[in-house]
């Protein structure tokens, strides 16, 4: 919601997302359910399941999206990698980012070799390793501990949205 929203909000109105076949399945599940309820609700795209692509590691996601009808003005992508990938092609095809096309990823990764500071959806990474630190604690001290914690994400703004 915190990326489809940004996105609204800076004007683009065709988003897309692209992520990769991945063992994490309930992960890659509930990205793209989010995606697609936050289409919805915040751009009014009913059908946003069609917008969202799957790609091997060896397709092509520029191909992916420009077959997305009607063509995307922006991209959420499932992680970092997938979306520096984009960029690159981009890049290659003369296209200006974020002013022709926007592009979010997902973990707010450094940009390895990369000038451009890519919009990423960024997880409460030191907030997840002291719940993990002091879940295990219990665990080993065998005292109970709770089994679920939803934590939330932020939104780290780059310069390719």
């Amino acid at each position: 919601e915190l990326a489809l929203q940004h996105l609204y909000d800076r004007g683009y109105r065709r988003p897309a997302c692209l992520g990769h076949v991945t063992s994490f399945l309930k992960n890659a599940e509930a990205r793209a359910t989010a995606f697609i309820d936050g289409s919805r609700e915040i751009f009014g795209i009913n059908n946003a399941e069609t917008r969202t692509r799957y790609l091997n590691w060896s397709d092509d996601p520029w191909e992916a999206v420009m077959e997305i009808q009607p063509t995307p003005d922006c991209v959420i992508c499932m992680s970092d990698n997938l979306a520096y990938e984009v960029l690159a092609r981009c890049q290659i095809r003369g296209m200006q980012v974020p002013q022709e096309f926007a592009i979010i990823g997902f973990d707010a990764l450094p940009g390895l070799a990369n000038s451009r500071l890519l919009t990423s959806i960024a997880g409460p990474h030191e907030e997840m390793a002291d719940l993990a630190l002091k879940k295990l604690a219990s665990i080993l001290a065998g005292e109970p501990y709770e089994r679920e914690t939803i934590l939330f994400p932020t939104l780290r703004i780059g310069d390719t949205t």
